[in-house]
């Protein structure tokens, strides 16, 4: 058997890393959305106090360091990403638009709910785990998260009573 080539060694490795890079975007049971996991320097779980302290709609950016966005959508509090699905930079609030956000890097805009609205992102901010224990204090799991077609799993929010929602 002969010595690889400089060029057949190139080749192979970036067969390599091509294949790397495919198991990163394996796609989701449910088709077109690849998935995406929470990067590893992140904590597992977050607490982030009780529904009256999110009783305003809109987003609450106050754990952006742990790469986390909590938002009140009415009847429902979900917490979600920063991290764009286009190329990864960490989402804001978006100035222009209070029921928005809007990345940094190549100017991707999201709803309230995370779902992108204008281009170059084309999938939704993924959401996190959150339970509510017998104090009230809500925790955000950051190992489980949920695509859009999981969005309605009661363990993907917490239901606002109408009073949280209204406050």
């Amino acid at each position: 058997m002969s010595d690889l080539t400089r060029r057949e060694a190139l080749f192979v490795a970036g067969a390599c890393a091509c294949c790397a890079m495919s198991v990163d975007l394996a796609q989701a049971d449910e088709g077109d959305q690849p998935k995406r996991q929470a990067p590893a320097a992140l904590p597992k779980s977050v607490q982030i106090g009780k529904t009256a302290d999110f009783a305003k709609p809109g987003f609450y950016d106050k754990f952006a360091k742990q790469k986390l966005m909590v938002a009140n959508i009415g009847d429902k509090l979900v917490a979600m990403t920063v991290v764009c699905t286009h190329k990864g930079c960490a989402v804001k609030p978006n100035p222009a638009n209070p029921e928005g956000l809007k990345c940094p890097c190549h100017k991707a805009e999201f709803d309230v709910k995370g779902m992108p609205t204008h281009g170059p992102a084309r999938s939704p901010l993924d959401r996190f785990a959150l339970t509510q224990g017998a104090d009230g204090v809500i925790t955000v799991d950051m190992t489980k998260s949920f695509i859009e077609s999981k969005w309605e799993d009661p363990a993907s929010f917490i239901a606002l009573k109408p009073a949280d929602a209204a406050k």
